[in-house]
């Protein structure tokens, strides 16, 4: 989604092939629906905010985890238990 939506209450439409994002009656995106793997996502460039648009790895699971290591050691073990699968 577009960040600018961020906090907005959005209707999705889900079939087994697409998701749609309307905004009221307005059609916001469209995406192929990813298969394979539960909790899959993928974001397009043009949504992410234009200070996150250069970061290297963007919501890559180094990500992750230097974000949890920067809100302090327990969330930092915590998030790699769950990332481990544990």
């Amino acid at each position: 989604m577009p960040f600018a939506l961020a906090g907005r209450l959005l209707r999705v439409r889900l079939t087994s092939s697409q998701v749609t994002v309307f905004d009221g009656h307005e059609r916001i995106s469209e995406h192929p629906r990813l298969t394979g793997h539960k909790g899959q996502y993928s974001t397009l460039p043009e949504h992410v905010p234009p200070q996150h648009r250069n970061i290297d790895g963007l919501w890559s699971r180094h990500w992750f985890t230097d974000r949890a290591r920067s809100v302090g050691p327990q969330q930092f073990r915590s998030s790699s238990r769950s990332s481990m699968g544990k």
